[in-house]
């Protein structure tokens, strides 16, 4: 059978899609009855064009077509141009993609579909048989079936939040009831959008260059775009303008998908589109996935413009990369970079006495100068008077010594305190306290001293109440501008008053002693387990810690009952306060259980890192917590879950007391502890979380750092103080990492 008589020869193949093209190729084969190896053989080498001709001859060698079979051939081709990419590889992008804006459900469902082409994900719940269900769980048994992932990455990767919480709402969510009620919603928002659209024209007068763009005004007036009102159910977009002079139009370049595209920029455009001639030009080769559009485009005499197609394409534009949707109109002309790129781009529209942005900043700064000099001038109210106990007696503490590495951070900051006028050298002092360096998001240091350990314990205390929510509420009503303002260095800008104070605002450092002219922030001078015990009040009912691996999880209020179940097991079995407890485990939700249960017990804690002998001898452990298989030893799970008497305190402890035990690696030979006090640990914690900027309440904190670790468990404890979910993962894989990011974000 020759070749030479069938209809619809399928095209060469161009070397983008081998998938796409082997597949025309079988139904090629089918619709024209060849079966023979032989006559398949022939028609792939005929069909494929010459450049794959070429690499067939290359792969094969030192054998010729001739003598290799239409299987093997087959196989080397796929291997060549579509290789199967690695398993961990094709999971990580299932799990990043997330709808883009302007995409439809549809596209969206069929993108991740060709994402889970390769993820070996498990059968079909819905399709396969018991038996190939049973086949694929005994071959695999942490294996998930293809319609779970599919349904938790596209419920997790809706752009519309409202639609996304309905999904979360639904009891037995299935995928195919997941796309059936998303397609559904977003073919009534098509309908209502349609219903509700205003009809009436807008117009747009260019009569001088209204766009912050680079321009290049070298180009001879072009004809005019009007507005007309949509006849078809479906999106219709208006392209506007007037014509008013022979003003030049104003162009501006832009990379769309690594090609610089020269685009007019018109505000009388609602949508960014460019022809077909621009875009088979611009992408011969590596095009963007266009799909179907049911836009409308008219121009202002009512006539209609065709349209090929749209693509989410990835735009870059004065350093900033974004993904934006591109309209494709069959034929040829302008490109036109409409307003549903504007504010992507950064592109405004001026009005002809508009002041230029960049001016009116300048005006602000000039005209409120104080408000952003770098200088503090300080309070102009009463100074800050710290009023003693007629039996205060002075206090001086020793300096605490500065890392090697922060040194220099150091005495900087306070040369610069001291020209600021915030603090100055002093020669004697009956009081001093230590100074505690709090390293900032932005690389940054912050002082203070430790007040809490010398002059807040001699010090009369005084009461300000603060406002109550419905008080704040209250005077907020009507309100609709708001703004955040963050004073510099606030407490700093506070005066004392020198001659009450009695020298108990000094701080000693290692060369010497300085006094605050100023206020600083404090610690709360409470053992560690009441601090977080009161951060914890103020989100009870909020999830405070995931499991990662279980995804079991619990509220605020539930981990301190727990951490109580835990300290009045503890102490049940002889456990007194300022023993020793030893951790061996890796990040979970019952290892934090367990710590701040030994903590409410009033323990000692110390990790496990190198030999259990060593650490046993030299913190003289009482008590072993470790989670696994342990024989003859009381399970966790009765600890966690044993009776309690919840009205009974935690064991109370002094903020000097020792915390927690840090052993090194041992990397000198013998492991050394670092003794950390509960008053240290608070001032950490303290001092990281009050970086505002830093860490929120609506956060999720993927607990990557080990638990064990200092840095690891104070960027945990900043979580919960401000009331964020932490989730934590028990191994440290990038796989892991992204998984528990896409189901968790």
């Amino acid at each position: 059978m020759a070749t030479r008589g069938f209809p619809n020869q399928i095209p060469e193949f161009n070397g983008s899609s081998w998938s796409s093209w082997v597949g025309r190729l079988q139904f090629y084969f089918e619709a024209n009855n060849i079966t023979d190896p032989a006559l398949k053989r022939a028609n792939l080498l005929t069909l494929c064009g010459e450049q794959t001709y070429d690499t067939v001859c290359a792969l094969i060698q030192p054998s010729t077509p001739a003598a290799v079979s239409y299987d093997d051939i087959i196989a080397a081709l796929q291997k060549h141009y579509d290789p199967r990419p690695s398993e961990v590889y094709s999971r990580a992008r299932f799990q990043r993609r997330d709808q883009l804006e302007g995409e439809t459900v549809s596209a969206y469902i069929a993108a991740l579909k060709r994402l889970a082409a390769h993820c070996n994900f498990g059968t079909l719940i819905t399709t396969a048989t018991g038996q190939e269900r049973d086949a694929a769980s005994s071959a695999n048994p942490t294996m998930l079936p293809l319609d779970v992932m599919l349904r938790d990455r596209f419920v997790c990767g809706l752009c519309d939040e409202s639609l996304q919480q309905r999904m979360f709402a639904e009891k037995d969510l299935t995928f195919n009831k997941a796309y059936d009620i998303t397609v559904r919603a977003e073919s009534a928002g098509h309908q209502q959008r349609e219903i509700r659209r205003n009809t009436e024209p807008v117009h747009q007068t260019s009569n001088q260059p209204n766009h912050s763009v680079d321009a290049s005004e070298n180009t001879p007036p072009s004809d005019v775009h009007g507005t007309t009102t949509p006849a078809a159910p479906s999106v219709l977009y208006d392209l506007n303008a007037m014509k008013l002079g022979t003003r030049p139009k104003i162009f501006t370049e832009v990379s769309v998908h690594d090609q610089l595209i020269k685009f007019e920029v018109d505000s009388g455009a609602a949508c960014t589109l460019i022809s077909e001639d621009t875009f088979r030009t611009s992408w011969p080769s590596d095009a963007p996935t266009s799909q179907q559009d049911d836009t409308h485009l008219r121009t202002w005499s009512g006539q209609n413009l065709p349209l090929l197609g749209s693509a989410n394409v990835r735009v870059n534009y004065n350093g900033k990369t974004h993904t934006l949707p591109l309209l494709v109109v069959k034929g040829s002309g302008s490109s036109l970079l409409g307003r549903n790129w504007f504010a992507s781009l950064g592109v405004t529209i001026c009005g002809i006495n508009q002041t230029p942005s960049q001016d009116v900043v300048q005006q602000l700064q000039e005209k409120y100068e104080i408000v952003f000099s770098e200088e503090i001038p300080g309070n102009e109210g009463p100074p800050v008077t710290l009023e003693l106990l007629g039996n205060a007696q002075p206090k001086f503490l020793k300096a605490r010594p500065v890392p090697f590495a922060l040194r220099t951070s150091v005495e900087k900051e306070l040369d610069k305190l001291e020209q600021q006028g915030v603090i100055e050298p002093t020669q004697h002092s009956q009081w001093a306290t230590p100074l505690v360096v709090v390293r900032k998001k932005n690389g940054t240091i912050c002082l203070c001293g430790d007040y809490r350990s010398t002059v807040n314990l001699a010090t009369k205390a005084s009461s300000y109440p603060l406002p109550t929510p419905e008080e704040v509420f209250s005077i907020l009503r009507g309100a609709r501008v708001f703004s955040t303002l963050d004073l510099t260095q606030a407490y700093q800008q506070l005066k004392n008053n020198q001659k009450l104070s009695a020298g108990s605002d000094h701080i000693v450092i290692e060369d010497g002693v300085v006094r605050y002219l100023t206020s600083t922030f404090e610690v709360p001078n409470v053992d560690f387990g009441t601090f977080m015990r009161n951060a914890w009040r103020q989100h009870e009912e909020k999830t405070a810690i995931v499991d990662g691996t279980s995804g079991e999880s619990c509220t605020f209020a539930e981990l301190d009952r727990q951490g109580r179940s835990v300290a009045a097991g503890l102490k049940s079995l002889g456990f007194v306060p300022g023993d020793v407890a030893t951790f061996v485990s890796v990040n979970s939700l019952d290892q934090l259980v367990a710590l701040f249960g030994a903590i409410f017990a009033g323990a000692k804690v110390t990790f496990e890192k190198t030999s259990l002998t060593g650490i046993f001898s030299l913190s003289l452990s009482k008590a072993f917590v470790a989670f696994g298989k342990c024989n003859d030893m009381l399970q966790f799970s009765k600890l966690k879950n044993g009776p309690c008497d919840q009205t009974e305190q935690p064991a109370p402890r002094d903020p000097d007391d020792v915390l927690f035990v840090f052993y090194t690696s041992g990397t000198t030979g013998q492991p050394k502890g670092a003794l950390i006090t509960h008053r240290n640990f608070v001032a950490q914690v303290t001092g990281v979380a009050s970086e505002k900027t830093t860490f929120f309440e609506r956060d999720v904190y993927m607990g990557l750092l080990p638990f064990a670790h200092p840095l690891g468990l104070c960027v945990t404890c900043c979580q919960m103080v401000n009331g964020a979910m932490t989730v934590a993962l028990r191994t440290m894989g990038i796989a892991s990492l992204l998984a528990a990011c896409g189901k968790y974000k």
